[in-house]
């Protein structure tokens, strides 16, 4: 074989093996940056979803906070106007009170007040009134006429306290019907703010 087709077909013989070189480097660079592509796409997709989630909490979390705010701002108003509506109630009680210690049936109330705690107690009685119901004196004397008398400024609408022998006191006043059905009025469970 003479020497010029011996080198043709060695050159031959290093292009083919070059080429199949060059094609295995492309197909291994073309594998390695899909590779990295994909890599990189897991790793943006991985963060993107992490930044999302994170988002997604942030959001909720100003939401709630929205939402606590006025739902504290509404109980804040709620309790203001309970409390208008109890000063409206009350007030109005304390009047009608005051009406009813002024008017003729008040007398009858404050008799069978007087019997209602004498029954509870024995023995020589105080009676504690009110300075306006000075004016009952004889009255009361009339039903207990061994009972002391006292005035007692601390009673505001009416009624009697009366007390036996240093012995516990029975409180029929207004004064504290008024401040009971004031304690059930708040305690109420439509009134009640939780």
């Amino acid at each position: 074989m003479p020497v010029q087709e011996k080198l043709y077909n060695f050159v031959s013989a290093i292009t083919k093996e070059a080429e199949r070189k060059r094609q295995q480097i492309q197909q291994e660079t073309k594998d390695y940056i899909s590779a990295e592509l994909e890599k990189a796409e897991n790793e943006a997709l991985y963060e993107s979803y992490h930044l999302i989630q994170n988002s997604i909490s942030q959001i909720r979390n100003e939401i709630w906070q929205e939402v606590s705010e006025k739902v504290l701002e509404y109980k804040y108003l709620l309790i203001e106007r309970r409390n208008e509506i109890w000063r409206e109630v009350f007030n109005l009680v304390e009047r009608r009170v005051k009406d009813f210690a002024g008017s003729e049936k008040y007398e009858e109330f404050l008799k069978k007040a007087a019997l209602q705690a004498y029954n509870l107690l024995s023995g020589k009685v105080t009676v504690y009134i009110r300075p306006e119901d000075k004016k009952f004196e004889d009255l009361i004397k009339s039903i207990l006429p061994e009972c002391e008398i006292v005035v007692d400024n601390t009673i505001e609408f009416g009624g009697i306290k009366m007390a036996a022998d240093g012995s516990k006191i029975i409180d029929n006043t207004l004064d504290t019907r008024i401040k009971t059905e004031c304690k059930q009025f708040t305690n109420t469970r439509e009134l009640i703010i939780s």
